[in-house]
């Protein structure tokens, strides 16, 4: 390993990772992941975005935090102030 960086060589191989920290399945195992598509045959708009917020996440809800920059926009859309219908 040269400056603190190790490439796909030196991880490769076993006895190059000495020093390193031992991973557990916790560890390696704490990926995001998205939630269901609102979707049915009279969809006909679909917002796409990237990963939900962690308080989208809790809730189960896309967009639940009311703070997103999403609902400012979705306002200026609509003419409304849509933040305060929740």
């Amino acid at each position: 390993m040269s400056g603190g960086r190790a490439n796909l060589a030196e991880l490769d191989n076993e006895s190059n990772l000495e020093g390193w920290p031992e991973l557990s399945v916790v560890d390696c195992d704490m990926r995001k992941s998205g939630l269901t598509p609102v979707i049915d045959d009279k969809t006909e708009v679909l917002i796409l975005g990237t990963l939900p917020s962690d308080i989208s996440l809790a809730k189960g809800q896309y967009y639940a935090n009311p703070a997103n920059d999403f609902w400012k926009l979705i306002g200026q859309v609509l003419n409304r102030n849509v933040v305060a219908l929740s």
